[in-house]
């Protein structure tokens, strides 16, 4: 045991002592919870997931549920007592739930009422295995017997401190599942030591570019499943209010902004786009920064959001395996026009981020490679996946499958995912080129370029475009436009025109095994 050495469970104990008299939750409904209460309903959750539920050290603790009060509380619980906690995507099916908590080894689970029913059902027989362990939060839909009310729960523990020094560095600290886009979901692990250096990292970076602090308020409108849990601790050490929203709605978000002076947020570049089709005249003077990551964004997008929004965005890249932000662009490069806002941004701080060849070897300025990483940040394992892990981190970096180059400056620019790169007639394409020009088009809201297979080229450059209606937009206009862009080679060959929003994740991230299963069973334009 290492008792000098911090972790998760310092840092939050500090948060709490520290602004105990400010506001920590602001609820949408407008109800607040200070940081005395919600050390209060922390370690009563605390006490009684370890004395009530009988949860041992090190044990996992799935969640399945929205944005909302609880789960910051639950995020806190778990580090607090050393117990791991297994975020699930709510939009995920039960048996892809079943799998993880499998692969995991859940020894509880926390959901959603109207989840239950489902859950219950789609285990099946495993629902046994928890053994008592099932809480449910509060609100309608539980239909379900024999579970925790998370309220009668906290009502009848106690709020008293624990000893946290049994939390020790190396201590898993979570299990969070890839999103699982291309195949089997891996559960990346990350402990303590790693989670407060990307803590650290982001307390940095927002003191850097950000500068929040008591009085401020962050809106999480990406799931806290993802990556806006990275959020909860930091913010709460500076002082920073949080503002639960369950889903994503852009003009309740915007509304929210006025009504509660919403510092800070961070989104997908979707939601961006959803800004953008929203009208009406608002006080957004205390929206100073929106983040943005998880999926590329157009040139087009950023610009016209520059226009409307000003200088408040910034955007960082990075993985759950990182688990933070390891590039970041800042505002002072978010200019139009210019050469760097078609940049991933430089390294963040404590992070080494290199461009390497196949042999790891470094590539010069200019070319392409695969985007590797070095930090104290970074996750331990895939739970369960050896073979997997020794590939993601052979010789001390972590692949992370990304193609991209970086200038003379240390700018990154990514080119797209090693996997999704469309080799046509011998040349390589990557997706992420051809989607940008496409979006540069005013009748285009989004796309998904993949590589689907030709009996000559091998595969051919495929599509799926969501337009603005009404538009008569076909395959031959899309060629012209592109090669305005990009060179002939690249234009699509075949494509689709829908006014449908596209698959995606429960991340906000294009689901391109499903764009590309679409080609044999949806009508196309091409040959």
């Amino acid at each position: 045991m290492n008792p000098t050495e911090p972790t998760m469970a310092t840092l939050i104990v500090a948060a709490l002592r520290r602004h105990r008299g400010r506001t920590a939750i602001v609820n949408i409904d407008g109800s607040q919870l200070s940081f005395e209460a919600l050390a209060d309903r922390s370690w009563r959750l605390a006490n009684a997931l370890v004395d009530g539920l009988g949860l041992q050290h090190g044990d996992r603790v799935a969640v399945l549920a929205d944005n909302r009060a609880e789960y910051i509380e639950l995020d806190l619980a778990c580090a607090l007592t050393g117990l791991v906690k297994v975020p699930l995507y709510v939009r995920n099916a039960p048996q892809e739930h079943l799998l993880m908590l499998e692969d995991a080894g859940a020894s509880a689970l926390v959901l959603e009422p109207h989840l239950a029913a489902t859950m219950h059902e789609a285990l099946d027989g495993h629902w046994e295995r928890f053994a008592n362990r099932v809480v449910v939060l509060s609100g309608p839909g539980c239909e379900v017997g024999g579970v925790h009310d998370y309220e009668q729960l906290l009502a009848g523990s106690s709020s008293r401190t624990r000893d946290i020094s049994i939390v020790q560095p190396e201590d898993p600290y979570q299990v969070r599942y890839t999103a699982g886009t291309t195949g089997r979901a891996k559960g990346a692990l990350t402990d303590h030591r790693g989670m407060l250096a990307a803590t650290n990292g982001n307390v940095s970076f927002h003191g850097l570019e950000v500068s929040v602090g008591p009085g401020d308020v962050i809106a999480h409108v990406t799931p806290f499943s993802h990556t806006s849990a990275f959020n909860i601790a930091g913010h709460s050490w500076a002082g920073v209010a949080h503002l639960p929203m369950p889903h994503f709605d852009p003009e309740q978000f915007l509304d929210l902004t006025e009504s509660y002076r919403i510092s800070i947020t961070m989104m997908v570049p979707s939601m961006i786009g959803m800004l953008l089709e929203e009208e009406g005249q608002r006080d957004l003077s205390s929206l100073r920064t929106i983040a943005y990551g998880g999926a590329p964004i157009s040139e087009s997008v950023l610009t016209r959001v520059l226009e409307r929004f000003g200088p408040i965005f910034t955007q960082g890249y990075g993985s759950t395996e990182t688990p933070s932000f390891v590039v970041w662009l800042p505002k002072a490069d978010h200019v139009p026009g210019s050469e760097r806002l078609r940049a991933a941004g430089v390294a963040a701080p404590f992070v080494d981020v290199q461009v390497l060849d196949k042999e790891d070897r470094p590539c010069e300025p200019g070319e392409v490679g695969e985007v590797c990483v070095r930090s104290p940040t970074m996750f331990r394992e895939y739970v369960n996946q050896p073979d997997a892990t020794r590939e993601a981190k052979a010789n001390g970096w972590y692949h992370s499958g990304d193609m991209g180059l970086m200038d003379t400056s240390g700018y990154l620019y990514l080119r797209d995912r090693k996997r999704d790169v469309i080799i046509s007639g011998g040349f390589n394409i990557y997706p992420a080129e051809v989607e940008n020009a496409i979006m540069h088009h005013s009748e285009v809201l989004e796309c998904a370029v993949v590589g689907t297979e030709h009996p000559k080229w091998g595969e051919v450059v495929s599509a799926v475009i969501r337009v603005r209606p009404p538009s008569t937009l076909n395959l031959s206009e899309v060629q012209a436009h592109c090669q305005k862009h990009i060179g002939s080679y690249k234009k699509p060959r075949r494509v689709r025109i829908t006014e449908e929003p596209l698959p995606v994740s429960p991340v906000g991230k294009i689901l391109r095994r499903e764009v590309r299963d679409s080609f044999t069973t949806q009508p196309y334009e091409g040959d």
